[in-house]
């Protein structure tokens, strides 16, 4: 069964391998994401990844509405700390 993916972040990394698997496997591929890595086979949608959640739920709401019934979510959107994991924070990454 072919399926409607949707990939949060999809531009890069794990997001655009992924992405690039399920197209050729055949399934319909949604990429939202700042920036369009131009993977082809998949459709783009510009979506700023915010820290206001109410704003990214809003924008997310919106999405799920244009690309229709969507079959799997993927979440790719990062943190990133740099440093020696000794001065790495917890509280920042909770």
């Amino acid at each position: 069964m072919k399926k409607n993916i949707l990939i949060v972040d999809g531009s890069l990394g794990v997001g655009l391998a992924l992405a690039q698997h399920y197209v050729r496997d055949g399934h319909s591929v949604t990429i939202a994401s700042p920036t369009d890595a131009g993977c082809l086979g998949a459709r783009f949608h510009s979506l700023s990844i915010s820290e206001d959640t109410f704003e990214m739920a809003n924008a997310l709401d919106g999405l799920a509405k244009q690309v229709g019934d969507v079959q799997t979510l993927i979440y790719c959107a990062d943190f990133v700390q740099h440093g020696p994991i000794a001065a790495l924070e917890d509280v920042t990454l909770a």
